[in-house]
């Protein structure tokens, strides 16, 4: 398998959100790009939020393939899609350290139809519980990452409604396209990290 190109430059830069000097997946930036495209061309409104999943620290069950975040994936999505939310996603895997743990991660980027959902409560509210009935505990609370705060603890907005016909339509998708490529960043995502066989990122079908 060919190794993944890097590149050090981020393709969307915003004076707000400062470029902490990542080096970035040039094949998940060029998905992030065609997710957005193809979703934007195909809605006249879209609603982008993300969120992360993790794993319990002690969690007998824990898989390292991806099979237990796939079963996830299908089931919030199929549930979106019978909400008539027509959900497009791209999610990434991160290895590295989780408490004592040292399970990996996963960050997701998610766009609905914006004409129907409003704010972030209510997906990640469905997000919370179908994390944990895949990992087949009572709660997700805990384990779901709403993305509400950065890194340092500030306070964050998470889920943005981009409307093709307003006026700040591309101040509003860069902004969206900003953010979702922190997920891109090569941190955590070397193929020497992988099981064999095992994505590092996927995406919905994008037609």
């Amino acid at each position: 398998m060919p190794r993944p190109v890097i590149i050090d430059t981020p393709y969307w830069t915003d004076e707000s959100r400062p470029h902490l000097k990542k080096s970035y997946r040039k094949e998940i930036l060029d998905r992030i790009e065609e997710l957005f495209g193809t979703y934007m061309k195909n809605h006249n409104k879209a609603f982008f939020f993300r969120h992360d999943v993790h794993f319990p620290i002690f969690y007998p069950a824990y898989k390292p393939d991806n099979s237990i975040f796939e079963h996830y994936i299908e089931n919030l999505t199929n549930y979106f899609d019978s909400q008539a939310l027509q959900p497009a996603y791209l999610w990434v895997r991160e290895s590295g350290e989780q408490g004592e743990s040292g399970h990996h991660h996963y960050h997701i980027i998610y766009l609905l139809l914006g004409s129907q959902i409003q704010d972030s409560h209510y997906p990640i509210q469905a997000a919370k519980k179908y994390w944990a009935l895949a990992l087949d505990i009572p709660d997700g609370d805990g384990y779901v990452n709403d993305c509400t705060r950065d890194r340092f603890g500030r306070n964050q907005e998470n889920g943005i409604k981009i409307i093709r016909h307003s006026p700040d339509y591309l101040s509003v998708l860069h902004r969206c396209k900003v953010w979702s490529q922190y997920i891109a960043k090569t941190e955590g995502k070397s193929p020497d990290l992988l099981p064999p066989h095992v994505r590092c990122f996927n995406s919905s079908r994008l037609q």
